[in-house]
């Protein structure tokens, strides 16, 4: 249930001369008291005119328009300056909890780094209070961020060179996303995803798509006509391969006795 003294953010805002500064400019709607309908109401912003320091935080005032009996009168919200949200913060196979302050107001998104944290983390998930998941929503809508630390994790590559296979290592951002059948540097060489080690199972038909924080391993062969580029220090460079199994040169058949030759096949 929506509180009545929060006011809802929008993208876009009435504006005007007479529109508040900064992140309140954009406010558009809020449920507010309405004396004429003796309850709390949706209320459409029809001007921001100011915000004011108080002890708690900062008072906004305006006008604004009832929209079940369309009556408009000036309006006045007390908004605190930060609220508590909870935090799962993960690192690899272990997760912790702790809990979060953060501007009211403020607006995470998913993929982004969690703003005025250290070390840095990167937003993978976004629980709202009224339940569902979203990709963006304001500081005082969410109860839950999931996090991730936001530095490159070393995935394990299995090249596959015809009959023997190589070992390299991949690092991406943990919200890079791998697909199979798409191209990847390692090594200094273009390989081509063929299987990804994610979700406790292996996933090899093209088009399957993880993060880069859910593979485990991957699945490459090395692009032939590819440049070849020189490896990174510290990487091992990609072996030379030739593209399918090497071609055999057909077996001749035994002696014929009566020509005295080997007899060639076809």
């Amino acid at each position: 249930m929506t509180d009545p003294n929060r006011p809802e953010a929008g993208d876009e805002g009435p504006g005007g001369p007479g529109a508040a500064p900064g992140a309140w400019s954009g406010l558009r709607a809020a449920v507010l008291p309405c004396e004429g309908c003796r309850g709390a109401t949706p209320h459409r912003i029809v001007r921001l005119s100011l915000t004011r320091r108080t002890a708690t935080g900062q008072r906004l005032e305006g006008l604004a328009r009832c929209s079940v009996c369309r009556l408009t009168r000036p309006f006045s919200i007390d908004l605190p300056d930060d609220v508590t949200v909870d935090r799962v913060a993960s690192d690899g196979p272990r997760s912790t909890r702790s809990r979060l302050s953060l501007p009211f107001g403020e607006r995470l998104r998913v993929g982004e780094r969690l703003p005025a944290v250290s070390p840095p983390a990167r937003v993978v998930r976004i629980d709202r209070r009224d339940g569902p998941r979203a990709d963006v929503a304001a500081a005082q809508d969410i109860a839950t961020v999931w996090t991730t630390p936001d530095r490159p994790r070393p995935v394990p590559v299995s090249l596959l060179l015809g009959s023997r296979t190589a070992t390299s290592r991949l690092e991406l951002p943990p919200t890079t996303e791998l697909v199979v059948g798409g191209l990847v540097q390692v090594a200094g060489g273009t390989v081509r995803v063929v299987g990804l080690r994610a979700r406790r199972r292996t996933w090899s038909h093209p088009g399957a798509r993880f993060a880069f924080e859910e593979i485990q391993r991957v699945y490459a062969r090395p692009e032939a006509a590819a440049p070849r580029e020189r490896a990174r220090p510290g990487e091992r460079p990609l072996p030379r391969f030739r593209r399918g199994p090497p071609r055999r040169r057909p077996r001749a058949r035994p002696t014929d006795p009566r020509r005295g030759r080997v007899s060639r096949p076809g």
